[in-house]
């Protein structure tokens, strides 16, 4: 699936998108998102125990829901392809890693069985490891997904800041459906 640049599709992709889009009539979405504290990092080095038991809670997740979404993987790219390819039969996998390991990292997966449905599904990398927005397009129905990882450290101007990327890409309710799942730490600030 098309991983689309922030600035292409903000001028080029979101101006095109069909108007007046949100028919739900005969789509469900089960949608789960956890924040995994560290799931595919080098935890299995560190404590296998704990890396077994959060393996089976992604897995579990995967198996039960159409959009499972994941925060603060940290995995390298050997890390997340290998969870990728042993997924690869049921799931469609999105990845968004920060600069380095620490950075987060996002993944976004689609239950094939339901990504099916629509006519073009591609992705928005809007702060890589921190936030990403799926796009599913069919008929008359738009969703989008987004995807996001905020730190409790990060200051009152980076917050809004990456909000306010991710607004610009959200066109009016009448348009499309959004669909906002993550780990925020939001506080009184």
């Amino acid at each position: 699936i098309l991983t689309v640049p922030y600035d292409k599709f903000l001028d080029e992709f979101l101006p095109a998108l069909p108007k007046n889009a949100i028919y739900f009539s005969d789509t469900s979405v089960r949608a789960f998102s956890y924040n995994s504290h560290v799931g595919l990092g080098d935890i299995i080095f560190k404590n296998t125990q704990k890396a077994r038991g959060k393996t089976r809670c992604l897995e579990t997740i995967l198996t039960r829901s159409d959009i499972s979404m994941f925060q603060e993987l940290h995995a390298d790219s050997l890390a997340a392809q290998s969870f990728s390819d042993k997924w690869n039969n049921s799931h469609i996998m999105n990845f968004s890693n920060g600069w380095d390991r620490n950075q987060g990292g996002l993944c976004t997966a689609l239950k094939r069985s339901w990504a099916l449905q629509f006519d073009n599904i591609f992705f928005v990398d809007i702060d890589p490891g921190r936030c990403s927005l799926t796009i599913c397009i069919k008929r008359n129905l738009v969703i989008m997904i987004a995807n996001i990882h905020i730190p409790p450290q990060w200051t009152t101007a980076k917050k809004k800041y990456m909000i306010q990327r991710l607004r610009k890409l959200i066109p009016p309710s009448q348009d499309a459906a959004f669909i906002i799942l993550g780990d925020f730490n939001f506080a009184f600030d």
